[in-house]
């Protein structure tokens, strides 16, 4: 069941990137499998067509039995406040062991932690704080000009026919 892209774990930022793939790049889905244990999501990702594998990504035995020992890209985007028996640093240390070769992107927090990432082995990571301030700052540049109608209607058409696995 090895695929070439591995989502660990599935929350908010997993939910809101399937959609976007499935919009812009519905070619990639036969390509990706995620990692969960609850059942509820697995079950709705299985009704959409997502390949799934029920596991604990802090477990070894579950990222080995899953394939990631040969997938091309893994992703972590679960914070570690989210995380349980590990953290997105012991996980790339843990997956780069399994694979040298995949490009690894993680999620990072705090700062201080993307070095760390880096050094484990991550070929990118993810600083969603950094993302969602900037979409707040052109928010408040908006206000300033008068322009919050614009930038919700924007948000608006964005959120049309969205149709996330966890809402």
């Amino acid at each position: 069941m090895a695929k070439r892209i591995y989502l660990l774990g599935f929350h908010w930022t997993a939910s809101s990137l399937l959609e976007e793939l499935s919009r812009a790049n519905s070619d990639l889905l036969k390509d990706l499998a995620v990692i969960d244990f609850n059942p509820h999501v697995n079950q709705e990702l299985v009704c959409r067509g997502v390949s799934v594998v029920y596991g604990d990504v802090s477990q070894r035995s579950t990222l080995l039995h899953a394939g990631v020992g040969e997938a091309e890209i893994i992703v972590s985007s679960i914070p570690n406040a989210l995380l349980k028996g590990t953290t997105n640093l012991r996980l790339v240390q843990e997956l780069r062991q399994i694979n040298s070769k995949a490009k690894i992107i993680a999620h990072a927090e705090l700062f201080e932690e993307i070095p760390k990432l880096y050094a484990a082995g991550a070929d990118y990571v993810s600083v969603p704080r950094l993302i969602e301030a900037g979409v707040i700052r052109d928010v408040i540049l908006a206000a300033r000009e008068n322009r919050l109608e614009e930038k919700r209607a924007e948000l608006e058409r964005e959120l049309v026919d969205r149709k996330e696995a966890i809402a």
